[in-house]
């Protein structure tokens, strides 16, 4: 007949305008796919066709491009892998999966070449109790453990599952050869039966016996985000001598040549004792603790770079670490050259021995520009293609004998380790003989406390970990090896918290941070009449001080320098050392002119609180002397405002509040942050006043002076 068109919405009809009708004398079957018959009624007759991929002696396992359905015919058959059949007639349930039942039609239609099921995906232990929640009939296992025979009934115990193997085979397998033996074993998933105990039923292609293994328990020990904080707690705990006790309890455990210990970054600032040493204390407390590795985090550029550099410099008279610094992905804008030391100790990656199991450790700093303020990173960039770089230092690696990789990142995911992206990207990687890469990642910068693995199709899983901050954890991370071909049989991953130590500590670690802490100055500026609950609340009492001191109509700081309420009590004095766990940066004051239009990115910021001097109202179309700390000035929001009269009053905020307090202390004053948070600091800027208006006196050469510099002169005239 005639096309005329086609119609309906919601079904859709083919009309056709008909001339003739013939009878069909050989009329084409319509197979149903499988997929479709294992989501189709159970019970219903369907009619497919496939090829056989393996039998026994009274089913078969059939599949089609669509997948994998098991045939049981409840009688002996004839039929082989390879045979092309045709399957006709209803289904049942059996096990959790659908199968055609044992009343339908086979007729064999022709032969095939087996499709090659591919690489089996390693099931280990409880991993086979997951895998039973989401399992597909035909999916291609390797699961082991010891043989048990039993009259007809070939059972496999695997150890670390509560499922037991149920061994279904075509009969060409000799099994009684390996009963009570450990074996592995491959082959296609039937289903899972049983209701007092669960079978893992599996039609097996391949068997081998378990070689007696001869294993090695790597240790890899981590710790991120420590952020200076190594002294203990008044009570003798939390310290970082007690963190190093509890790694040396393992260390005993095992031997020294079993475990690593590894540096993530961020180690330095945030804490008075390791700021006035600029980290050379930290330096000294790794080396006494024999850390083999660190990475970079975005606070390790606080004080310059260089700082950290000079102490993988090779020269002993500024400090020097025991142990390499890494860096794959920080690079020098002027060469595109990696950040290094000519003859320094830090490389691109390094490879460490133990046991005769070699190492391969890389190191990264995540895309956490925004964590860094602008003017410390203006000579460098990062290269944040992580996953193409480690494809290819981990393969290079990998030919250079490395048999565990270790991919260091300085950030993360706070809410799942397993889903930020590099960790997913990573877990994919793969060498030309397509084993994978990567077996370990460390993250940071995000302060969590996280476990995980990602699990992979055909080996074992990746282990992740991420370890809080401020020492109060590290990581613990345990690789079982098989040394007869270095693959990776088990795992363990945990945190170990501090706490545990109790007041126990490695006591040549506690005597140096003694030494140390009593020659610095770290005397009581003033007594608190208030607790500090939150670093909130001493967000009026910062701001009032930057405003005294520059005498600015509005100052705006950022929430995240605020790192801490400083553990300020009541009835108790306040020492330098808290100021600097309240504001650990180097950050200075710039003074700047702002429209209230320009300032409306700022007043509306989440990440920004500010003040107003007394008697400052904000009002539309008018222009206000604008006090910023240096991290929001670097801004690239502010880029587009910054003017050549900005002024950067080189004012360390942290310094001013140290001031402050030591006003208050010095007029025996009482501090009240939150209910009377008053700065005593006074205005310490002029201007603007022109270097013209001193005549012929030959001063530097710049916009504004600072009260010193015109003291200095009236003085001098």
């Amino acid at each position: 007949g005639y096309t005329l068109y086609f119609s309906g919405s919601t079904n859709t009809y083919f009309n056709i305008l008909v001339t003739e009708i013939v009878e069909d004398t050989n009329p084409v079957e319509v197979y149903d796919d499988i997929s479709d018959i294992k989501a189709g009624t159970v019970g219903e007759d369907y009619l497919a066709i496939g090829t056989i991929a393996e039998t026994t002696a009274k089913a078969f396992l059939m599949y089609d491009s669509t997948g994998y359905i098991f045939v049981y015919l409840d009688t002996v058959h004839n039929y082989e892998s390879g045979d092309v059949v045709e399957v006709e007639g209803p289904t049942s349930e059996f096990g959790g999966a659908v199968q055609f039942a044992s009343t339908v039609t086979v007729t064999k239609t022709g032969t095939a070449i087996v499709t090659d099921p591919g690489n089996a995906t390693v099931l280990i232990g409880s991993q086979v109790d997951t895998y039973f929640n989401s399992f597909e009939v035909g999916d291609y296992v390797e699961v082991t453990g010891t043989l048990s025979i039993s009259g007809d009934y070939l059972n496999l115990n695997i150890e670390g599952s509560n499922k037991t193997g149920s061994i279904q085979s075509d009969g060409s397998i000799d099994f009684s050869t390996y009963n009570g033996e450990e074996i592995t074993i491959r082959g296609y998933t039937l289903y899972f039966s049983g209701s007092t105990n669960t079978y893992f039923n599996i039609l097996v292609t391949e068997v081998s016996e378990v070689v007696e293994s001869n294993t090695f328990d790597l240790t890899i020990l981590e710790v991120n985000d420590l952020h200076g904080y190594i002294e203990q707690e008044d009570d003798g705990t939390g310290g970082i001598s007690n963190m190093a006790y509890l790694i040396d309890q393992i260390r005993n455990q095992n031997t020294l040549d079993d475990v690593i210990l590894i540096a993530n970054g961020d180690m330095f600032q945030g804490t008075a004792i390791s700021n006035m040493t600029e980290g050379l204390s930290v330096i000294e407390c790794m080396n006494m603790m024999g850390f083999d590795v660190m990475g970079i985090g975005n606070h390790e550029f606080d004080w310059e770079i260089n700082t950290l550099l000079t102490y993988f410099d090779g020269i002993e008279a500024n400090g020097e670490a025991d142990f390499p610094l890494l860096n794959a992905n920080i690079y020098l804008l002027a060469d595109d050259s990696l950040l290094a030391i000519s003859g320094g100790n830090i490389f691109e990656y390094t490879i460490i021995e133990r046991e005769g199991i070699d190492i391969g450790i890389i190191s990264y700093i995540g895309d956490i520009y925004g964590s860094i303020s602008g003017e410390l990173t203006a000579d460098y960039y990062f290269d944040t293609n992580i996953s193409n770089s480690v494809q290819t230092i981990a393969t290079d690696l990998r030919t250079a004998g490395a048999d565990v990789i270790i991919v260091n990142i300085h950030g993360g995911d706070a809410y799942n380790i397993e889903s930020y992206i590099y960790n997913v990207q990573l877990a994919q990687l793969t060498d030309t003989n397509g084993k994978y890469l990567v077996d370990v990642v460390i993250n940071g910068h995000t302060h969590s406390y996280q476990t995980g693995a990602i699990t992979r199709s055909n080996g074992s899983p990746m282990v992740v970990i991420q370890a809080g901050g401020k020492g109060n954890a590290f990581g613990e991370i345990v690789l079982t090896i098989d040394l007869n071909n270095m693959s990776i049989t088990d795992y363990s991953v945990d945190l170990v918290y501090t706490d545990e130590a109790g007041t126990n500590c490695d006591i040549v670690i506690e005597t140096y941070l003694d030494d140390l802490a009593n020659s610095l100055d770290n005397n009581i500026l003033v007594t608190s009449g208030e607790t500090v609950n939150y670093s909130s609340d001493l967000y009026d009492w910062i701001n009032n001080v930057a405003l005294a001191a520059t005498g600015a109509d509005i100052v705006f700081n950022n929430t995240g320098g605020i790192r801490s309420n400083g553990n300020i009590i009541a009835d108790q004095g306040i020492t330098v050392g808290q100021v600097y766990e309240i504001f650990p940066f180097d950050n200075t004051l710039f003074v700047m002119e702002m429209t209230y239009e320009e300032m409306v990115y700022l007043l509306n910021n989440s990440v920004i609180f500010y003040n107003l001097a007394e008697g400052v109202i904000l009002q539309s179309g008018e222009t206000y002397t604008v006090a910023l700390n240096s991290f929001i000035y670097y801004w690239d929001q502010i880029q587009a405002i910054k003017s050549s009269s900005d002024l950067n009053t080189e004012l360390l905020l942290r310094d001013l509040l140290i001031e402050d307090l030591t006003i208050k202390g010095e007029n025996s004053q009482i501090f009240y942050p939150i209910t009377n948070p008053v700065a005593s600091v006074t205005m310490q800027i002029i201007y603007p006043i022109p270097v013209s208006y001193y005549g012929d006196l030959i001063i530097e050469e710049r916009n504004y002076l600072y009260v010193q510099d015109f003291i200095n002169i009236r003085i001098n005239k």
